[in-house]
């Protein structure tokens, strides 16, 4: 574990493409590491809906023109499906690494295992900043909740770079384009969900749409 944590700072090539290649043994398995990242994140969530929710301050999405009531109603909507948007986070990565960066010609699935990897280790190594922040700074979390995700498509961009052979500025470009395209997808997928269960109604989407 202490090994696999440390290499995927340091030298995420040797273990997500020693593991594409066969060397199942020197580090934990793609599968593993998500396992132990979704158990992280499961006890973030039950402190957050336990001990955190009530002093989140809304009124910040309100300022980037969100109506602060459907901004609520949303968020706290999405923390039902929030494994769910976790994992679609993980073809996402997938999708851009395939599109963008293949010197080594992987194929989709093997994009698969870094999208895995790199999402697994995100929120792993992110999970202290996390709870430190719903114990001690609950109201400026949604603040930091979105930074962080920028966070997150950086350190994938450096992984896909890292298993091709070194850095691309052009393609790194090209990735984060496609990644914030596939995290757009996401909020309007969600927002579907969202009308067809009954969590929203269309009223509900119509300041958004005039702003």
């Amino acid at each position: 574990m202490l090994r696999t944590f440390l290499h995927l700072f340091t030298r995420p090539e040797v273990v997500i493409g020693g593991y594409i290649e066969g060397v199942r043994k020197r580090y934990l398995n793609p599968i593993s590491y998500l396992g132990i990242a979704l158990t992280l994140s499961g006890i973030a969530l039950f402190f957050l809906r336990k001990y955190a929710l009530d002093k989140f301050d809304f009124s910040v999405l309100t300022a980037a023109g969100m109506d602060a009531a459907v901004t609520q109603k949303i968020t706290l909507a999405s923390l039902d499906f929030n494994s769910f948007v976790y994992i679609l986070y993980i073809p996402i990565l997938a999708i851009a690494g395939w599109l963008v960066f293949n010197k080594r010609k992987y194929h989709f699935p093997e994009y698969l295992v870094v999208g895995t990897y790199a999402l697994a280790h995100f929120s792993i190594f992110t999970f202290p900043i996390t709870m430190t922040l719903l114990v001690a700074m609950p109201e400026s979390y949604l603040n930091i909740s979105y930074p962080m995700i920028l966070i997150m498509a950086f350190y994938a961009t450096y992984v896909v770079n890292s298993i091709n052979g070194g850095f691309a500025f052009g393609k790194s470009l090209l990735f984060l384009f496609c990644f914030a395209i596939g995290f757009l997808g996401i909020g309007i997928l969600l927002n579907i969900l969202f009308l067809v269960t009954g969590v929203l109604d269309i009223q509900d989407l119509i300041p958004n749409l005039a702003h």
